[in-house]
């Protein structure tokens, strides 16, 4: 496994946003509502938390990462055995000498404002990382040295 693969999926985990509301209703209300079938549009998204989330920048480092988890999605996660899988790309390919790696990501995936979640996303929150101050106790941000965007699906990242 390489190493920077840690990195991608700490880092680029801004990718996708889940949409929370407010609701007047009370919790016994809520919860006697039906909880099952497809998900719906207009929801309320309710989490259990014992203390604030404070800061919800993903690249800020100092808020509540259980919470950042639920609402952002990382290019690749951890799986079983520490195996990297998908998350928001859907696949990647690896140059032989290991340093360019090329990632495919959704068709038609938007943010939850509609915004365009694609390449070129990807790239603004990588380089709004890489080689931060923020970032430096992270140690990979340093290697990374280009990044392109062939085609909105096609995410690009060179060591």
């Amino acid at each position: 496994m390489h190493r920077w693969m840690l990195a991608v999926a700490l880092v680029s985990t801004a990718l996708v946003g889940t949409a929370c509301g407010s609701s007047s209703e009370s919790p016994r209300e809520a919860s006697s509502k039906e909880r099952s079938g497809p998900p719906r549009d207009g929801g309320t998204v309710r989490i259990a938390i014992v203390q604030p989330p404070d800061n919800l920048d993903p690249h800020a480092y100092d808020g509540l990462w259980q919470i950042q988890d639920a609402i952002f999605e990382p290019l690749v996660r951890y799986g079983e055995n520490g195996k990297i899988k998908p998350g928001f790309a859907e696949s990647w390919e690896v140059s032989k000498d290991a340093k360019t790696y090329t990632f495919q990501l959704p068709d038609g995936a938007t943010f939850s404002d509609g915004t365009p979640a694609d390449a070129e996303a990807v790239k603004w929150n990588f380089k709004r990382w890489i080689k931060s101050p923020d970032s430096d106790w992270l140690g990979i941000s340093v290697n990374f040295s280009e990044m392109s965007v062939p085609d909105p699906r096609t995410f690009v990242l060179k060591l």
